[in-house]
């Protein structure tokens, strides 16, 4: 057992080394769904059987309902379409950002020690943003500053470390745990949570208003945990439940500069410094068999973004150094529904749908330039082939429809300058599913 055990976590381990860039389909700042197979039912298994990956990242409880071990490595790749116009005293432009695609990697384990107790290992991305917005004179939002924002950047990953158990009370109620290990790194410009530096004495707050940089980034390390259970009601219904605790990564500190040329301190060390945590989720979900071959799920997760520091905000957003307080998002609600239909032996059909609440206020456009995961409708298609018992190849698709988000801010140095924020994405994903007793 120890011989197997080792294998499995060592094979693990050295795929996290293929772990890149930011997240993919996602509900705010989580994904949508991990791994191939959760991600084409919409992101739904807080009490279906979607895979060793989809456990580790919705409920670790559902690791029982895997004999022998089990391994699985998920590839996706992510390509979203970011756009943000503005205008101000009759001036506007519209501005697409720069190619933000990237590829993604998950990879898990599990290993059944006996009819009780099953004990797993997952390296997954769990969320993020990025975007790439040049300087752009004829669009307000990205006029140089002091004018505009100038160049925004922003690109924020988090991956997960989580040991695992689950345990069986009882043939009908299995519960499960994991410690949650995330590496969180984090790089933005400009940097909004710090005052920006002013030049008295001129004749509009347009001309004196520099943010410094902080794309030289840092990373820091969020410890938290995810317990979740199962009840198998009978052998065709099961309900679960699942909470994943907030992470705090504690200070982010920058090196940077100040970045205003009419102070003699221009080009001198500024440092920047910001506290972030990741939301706490709240999860409950059902699955049945409708039919023999026709599995159905559906989920409901609550997102609790107002109280993770970094992404709520006190009542006035921006402070009156002209910084602001956080990025504003409110708490989101989040549905996932999904079926899978074993078409035979070898082929398997699955389909979801995932509708999430979009966390960015309106009004809030112009300081989320960077930041906005404001997708809420999604809709995946895919497909599982299973060569030979032991074996399964899944791929999926998942389509981001585009949303927009417009609103005016009232107070700092952009005040009544009205953005829109555009996204929309596609993603497809690949996963390699190994059982040694059968999938």
């Amino acid at each position: 057992m120890n011989k197997r055990i080792g294998t499995l976590v060592a094979a693990v381990l050295l795929g996290a080394l293929g772990v890149p860039g930011p997240a993919a389909a996602q509900d705010g700042s989580y994904l949508q769904g991990v791994g191939a197979v959760n991600a084409a039912m919409g992101g739904a298994g807080v009490a279906a059987t979607t895979g060793v990956l989809g456990g580790f990242h919705l409920n670790p409880a559902t690791l029982m309902a895997y004999d022998g071990s089990r391994l699985e490595f998920g590839f996706a790749f992510r390509d979203p379409s970011l756009a943000v116009a503005s205008e101000r005293g009759g001036v506007s432009g519209v501005t697409e950002s720069s190619d933000v695609s990237s590829f993604l990697s998950s990879m898990g384990a599990s290993y059944r020690v006996s009819d009780r107790v099953a004990l797993g290992l997952g390296i997954l991305e769990t969320g993020g943003f990025k975007a790439d917005y040049p300087v752009t004179p004829a669009n307000p939002v990205l006029a140089p500053q002091p004018e505009g924002l100038g160049s925004v950047r922003t690109e924020f990953e988090s991956v997960q470390i989580t040991p695992t158990i689950a345990i069986a009370v009882s043939d009908r109620l299995w519960l499960g745990g994991s410690l949650t290990v995330n590496r969180a790194s984090l790089a933005l410009q400009p940097f909004l949570f710090q005052a920006p530096v002013t030049s008295p004495g001129f004749g509009s707050p347009f001309d004196r208003s520099h943010f410094s940089s902080a794309l030289a980034g840092d990373t820091r390390v969020g410890v938290g945990f995810l317990g979740g259970l199962v009840w198998n009601i009978n052998d065709m219904v099961s309900v679960g439940a699942s909470y994943n605790s907030e992470r705090t990564f504690g200070t982010f500190e920058f090196s940077s500069v100040n970045a205003n040329p009419n102070q003699l301190s221009f080009g001198l060390r500024r440092p920047l410094s910001l506290d972030l945590e990741l939301p706490a989720v709240l999860a409950g979900g059902v699955s049945a068999m409708m039919l023999p071959d026709l599995m159905v799920a559906a989920d409901a997760r609550y997102l609790f973004y107002e109280d993770a520091a970094g992404f709520a905000a006190a009542q006035a957003v921006v402070q009156t150094d002209g910084s602001i307080d956080g990025l504003g998002w409110e708490n989101a609600l989040v549905i996932a529904v999904g079926a899978q239909y074993r078409l035979s032996d070898a082929v398997l059909l699955r389909g979801g749908y995932n509708d999430a609440d979009n966390p960015v206020p309106d009004e809030l456009a112009t300081i989320n330039v960077g930041t906005a995961s404001i997708i809420e409708k999604r809709l995946s298609f895919g497909i599982g082939w299973r060569p030979e018992r032991r074996f399964e190849v899944s791929a999926s698709y998942t389509r981001g429809f585009e949303n927009s988000g417009a609103g005016t801010l009232s107070g700092g140095f952009l005040d009544g300058v009205s953005v829109t924020n555009t996204q929309s994405e596609n993603t497809f994903a690949l996963q390699f599913t190994l059982g040694s007793r059968g999938l």
